[in-house]
Parts: structure tokens; C-alpha cells; sequence
């Protein structure tokens, strides 16, 4: 019963860095610390999309109205606090994949671990018993979407200078 309540509780801890995006907002603190060029467009990028995905997942939540596990399957054991909204979908899901995909395209050498946050947070609110694998799922491929959207949209490019190497001359 120990590692039970140790998971629960790495899992709680897990998906509160992912409440209200706040893991994401302490990156782009760090970000806009280092003053490199683009880290402005970089950090708008980001906020907008977390603020997209936000919305879109609201709106989907009060349209699906579908309702959490814990609420339809007695076996589904609730880790996490009650939650006040409908399940479909994560809204942890959409803004953590949304971060991931626009920090990906500005902080390219850090992608593997954009999304190493964004998949723990996301797998956090499968663990904890507050979403259906489906309301992940489904959360995560939007935020993916709007980040890719907003990244063309914004132009975001790699802040860390891992510019494209200039092509050889070929008559040489």
C-alpha cells in the first residue's frame, strides 16, 4: 500500500506542475532571463497558445459534457482533488502539449524534454483516476495542433542559434 500512495503522491505532484500551465510559465521566465534574440516572440508564442488551448478545452469540455471516471465507474479510484469540470478534454493535456510544441520549435536542443513534461503531466491525469486515456489523447493532439499553428503563425524560431548550417556552394 506504500508504493501506492508514494505513486499517487509523485502523480499529484506531477500534475500540480501542470495546473494553470504553471511549469510552462516558469520556463519562459527562465527564457526571457537569458535575453537572447527572438525570446520575446518566443514567450508570446507560448502564452497565446496556452491561452488557445485553454479556450478551445473549455469550450469542448461545455460542448462533450462528458463526465470524469471517478463519476461513471465505481472501480476507478480517485487520486486527484474533485474536479469542478466536465473530463473530455485535458485541459493539463492540451496546454502541456501546446508549451511542448511551440518551446520545441524556439529551444529546439530541449524538445525531448518539452515533451517528457507534457507526457508525464498528461499521464498524471490518467493515473490520478480525473480522465478517461481518450480525454489525454484527444487533449494532447489539439495542443499539438494550436502550438504547430501558432508557431507558423508567429514565425518562432530556434532562440538557441541552432540556425539551418548554409548550403555548399556547388561549384566548388
Amino acid at each position: 500500500m506504500g508504493s501506492v500512495s508514494a505513486l499517487s503522491t509523485a502523480f499529484r505532484a506531477v500534475s500540480a506542475i501542470g495546473e494553470n500551465a504553471y511549469i510552462w510559465i516558469a520556463i519562459l521566465l527562465f527564457v526571457l532571463a537569458t535575453r537572447r534574440r527572438g525570446t520575446a516572440r518566443l514567450v508570446i508564442a507560448v502564452l497565446a497558445t496556452v491561452l488557445a488551448a485553454q479556450l478551445a478545452t473549455d469550450l469542448l469540455k461545455i460542448l462533450v459534457a462528458r463526465p470524469r471516471p471517478y463519476l461513471v465507474m465505481s472501480d476507478i479510484i480517485r487520486y486527484g482533488r474533485l474536479e469542478p469540470t466536465f473530463s473530455f478534454p485535458s485541459a493539463h493535456a492540451s496546454r502541456s502539449f501546446a508549451s511542448a510544441a511551440v518551446l520545441s520549435a524556439g529551444l529546439k536542443r530541449w524538445r525531448p524534454l518539452w515533451y517528457a513534461i507534457a507526457i508525464s503531466i498528461a499521464l498524471s491525469r490518467i493515473v490520478l483516476g480525473v480522465h478517461f486515456p481518450t480525454d489525454v489523447i484527444f487533449g494532447a493532439l489539439l495542443g499539438m495542433g494550436l502550438g504547430w499553428a501558432l508557431v507558423r503563425l508567429i514565425k518562432v524560431e530556434d532562440v538557441a542559434g541552432e540556425q539551418k548550417r548554409p548550403a555548399r556552394d556547388a561549384g566548388k
